[in-house]
């Protein structure tokens, strides 16, 4: 698609569309502007996060500042991470081989 086409399927800001990213090239000097979508456990622009705020004001941002994992908590990151070192526990790439390996 023509970088018209790319910006136009983007959500705009008051001062234009807002890259994710910005990633550069000096073999060819130019940048070219990443996009990607939104991921639902953002603590700084997911739904959740936003609506929250939308919802609680200055209530919710005492929380988020005064609460170290209170985002984290509320947009289901923390769960995610606990979900993710729970699978690599089951999973036993860190199992003692070495320890018995080094002790033969």
């Amino acid at each position: 698609p023509t970088e018209g086409a790319r910006a136009a399927t983007c959500d705009e800001s008051p001062l234009g569309v807002v890259p994710h990213q910005i990633r550069g090239a000096l073999s060819f000097f130019r940048t070219d502007c990443m996009l990607g979508r939104a991921f639902g456990k953002c603590t700084a622009c997911s739904a959740t996060v936003t609506d929250a705020y939308a919802a609680r004001g200055f209530d919710f941002l005492l929380d988020a500042f005064n609460g170290g994992d209170y985002l984290e908590e509320l947009t289901g990151l923390a769960q995610m991470h606990r979900e993710a070192e729970a699978a690599l526990e089951d999973v036993g790439f860190f199992e003692d081989d070495e320890d018995e390996a080094m002790s033969e």
